[in-house]
């Protein structure tokens, strides 16, 4: 691989340099300034490179009318602020991907390995990027041998063919991809889902059976929630989708297992409460179905609707820090920072989700109705309808109390104390079905 690196600052030269030798065996030329950039271009009607790194605004503009000159086809990475307004480049050249200075390594990382899988014999696929979805790399080892073929994208309508159907994916492959390359997601184009779906379904019920410990559970769950939520914001909605969330019910229950310690659940929320949009709704749901046994309503029945409801209660939200508050008041405060169409939407997301829930066949009846008061309060000061205890459902009832758990737990991480959240929420939920499931936790 030969890479030109040409930026405005020679920092900037020096640091992806660096970057690039100590990950890629690449041939790089450093151009330190546009009198060096200039004499690499002087008299060729070609340039000896696979690539071409610039920084917009800076050298792009140049190098972009060098080739236009030259009618030359070398393709550009260019490095750009994070809100910059972009213009055409002179000369139109094929620019590969735009890539922000906040987070240049990890947005870098995929390109340059599907250029190296594709000089090693990899397919390239050009086509829209609306005909592939993500699958979270964790999926691909439970679902060995693969089904369907699997890609890494390039460019927004270029993926490349990593894996063929029937290809192993074993351990060695998700260090590489996931442990040293950091690449946590792959690509399946949509042909291949209902065949990988069927695959992981069948893999999850065999190692059940065979034997599977909680921990091993709450990852695949985790993954397959990710990989559900690129489902349907992608596809909406999809029986592949549903398939999925049923097979990851299977997970949970084994997960939390037929008679569930909460305080095991807690100990692996703690673990892993940094990243919440990631972690928050496989926990939201193992401990809303911990708390249901305990108080009596721990029918099959019961557990699918936590479940569905914890899959599609957070489903339209994107941020870390709004998802994290649950206080009207404090919500209101943050339309300086996010803006108040950002808050509006916010407010609405629990009716957005019910809506969604809807449009699948196979969603139990009622988690619409938690979905739309998962942010209600027993004293009537929640959102979007500001309705009381009195007008609260049962599980929506334990949906809260569960949720505003793990929001403590994500907050706190390993200094989250159990019995100082039950003592400190005793008058806050006092009443209707809350004291109800606030007395049973007294006990667990």
């Amino acid at each position: 691989m030969r890479i030109l690196v040409a930026f405005a600052h020679p920092t900037a030269n020096d640091v992806v340099a660096m970057g690039l030798r100590s990950e890629f065996k690449a041939k790089l030329q450093v151009a330190q300034d546009r009198e060096e950039l200039a004499g690499i271009f002087a008299g060729v009607s070609s340039v000896p490179y696979d690539f071409i790194f610039c920084d917009y605004p800076g050298n792009a503009e140049v190098i972009g009318s060098f080739i236009a000159k030259r009618n030359m086809t070398t393709p550009l990475v260019v490095f750009t602020g994070d809100n910059q307004e972009v213009e055409p480049i002179p000369g139109d050249p094929q620019v590969v991907d735009w890539i922000a200075w906040s987070n240049w390594q990890p947005k870098l990382r995929p390109i340059l390995e599907a250029f190296i899988a594709q000089s090693q014999g990899g397919e390239l696929a050009d086509t829209s990027e609306q005909e592939f979805s993500e699958i979270r790399t964790g999926l691909l080892m439970a679902a060995s041998p693969l089904p369907a073929d699997i890609y890494i994208r390039l460019t927004p309508t270029k993926h490349l063919k990593l894996f063929r159907e029937g290809d192993a994916f074993d351990e060695i492959d998700y260090d590489r991809y996931v442990h040293q390359k950091k690449v946590v997601h792959l690509f399946i184009h949509r042909t291949g889902l209902k065949a990988f779906v069927d695959r992981l379904s069948q893999a999850v019920t065999l190692k059940i059976r065979t034997g599977m410990s909680a921990t091993e559970a709450t990852e695949l769950s985790r993954d397959a929630h990710q990989t559900v939520r690129s489902l349907i914001m992608r596809w909406f909605p999809t029986q592949e989708a549903t398939d999925l969330i049923k097979t990851d019910l299977m997970l949970t229950m084994q997960a939390i297992g037929k008679n569930p310690r909460l305080k095991d659940i807690l100990k692996r929320v703690m673990e892993n409460a940094s990243a919440y949009l990631t972690v928050h709704s496989v926990a939201l749901c193992q401990i809303s179905c911990t708390l249901a046994k305990a108080v009596g309503w721990g029918s099959q029945t019961t557990f699918s609707k936590l479940h569905f409801a914890s899959f599609f209660h957070d489903i339209t939200v994107d941020d870390d820090e709004l998802a994290m508050v649950d206080d009207k008041l404090k919500i209101d405060e943050l339309k300086n920072t996010k803006g108040e169409e950002t808050i509006i939407k916010y407010l609405a997301h629990g009716s957005k989700a019910a809506e969604l829930s809807r449009q699948f066949n196979e969603v139990p009846p009622d988690v619409d109705q938690i979905l739309i008061q998962h942010h209600e309060k027993p004293d009537g000061s929640g959102f979007p309808r500001k309705i009381n205890h009195m007008h609260i459902a049962p599980l929506s009832a334990i949906f809260i109390i569960a949720h505003d758990m793990v929001d403590e737990i994500c907050k706190n991480g390993y200094t989250f104390d159990f019995g100082g959240f039950v003592q400190t929420r005793q008058k806050k939920y006092s009443s209707g079905y809350f004291k109800k499931i606030m007395k049973a936790m007294e006990h667990l």
